[in-house]
């Protein structure tokens, strides 16, 4: 009887946490903006310092920040999508905290013949409290996009 209890709350937990992120960002049909920060959804802790946030988006125009809310180091992002014909450039910017002027567009890429996507530097980029990852996508079809950010302290 406790297994099935403890079972039951389990599968709860889990229907709140799926509807909690499909409200957040807005899993469905049209164009969506996301945004992941420290606080919502939480950041998984990966272990020696790094921190991982991901989230699905689906429409035809994706954005999604990504804002630690500490001093970090950028180790890699990772996009997946499915629709193969869907075409657009995907960027990969380092909005700055410190202003427009100190934006930098880190990646980009056709995704035209790509439906994954895995932007590493070859060393961690040091970012500083305050700045965003911001993955931008315009596809020309609707897709649903996966994203996934690493990041280390600093």
């Amino acid at each position: 009887m406790r297994k099935h209890v403890i079972a039951g709350m389990f599968l709860g937990l889990v229907f709140v946490l799926t509807a909690a992120i499909t409200i957040r960002f807005g899993l469905g049909t049209g164009a969506t903006q996301a945004s992941v920060s420290e606080a919502y959804p939480l950041p998984v802790k990966l272990g020696g310092g790094l921190t991982l946030a991901s989230c699905l988006t689906t429409g035809t125009v994706h954005s999604v920040s990504v804002n630690p809310a500490e001093d970090f180091a950028l180790e890699h992002v990772r996009v997946s999508h499915t629709t193969a014909a869907s075409t657009g450039t995907l960027t990969v910017t380092l909005d700055a905290n410190d202003g427009a002027g100190y934006d930098v567009v880190l990646a980009s890429n056709d995704m035209a013949s790509d439906l994954d996507y895995l932007y590493q530097p070859t060393r961690p980029i040091y970012c500083e409290s305050g700045d965003k990852i911001v993955v931008a996508w315009s596809p020309s079809t609707a897709t649903t996009m996966g994203l996934t950010v690493v990041w280390g302290a600093r």
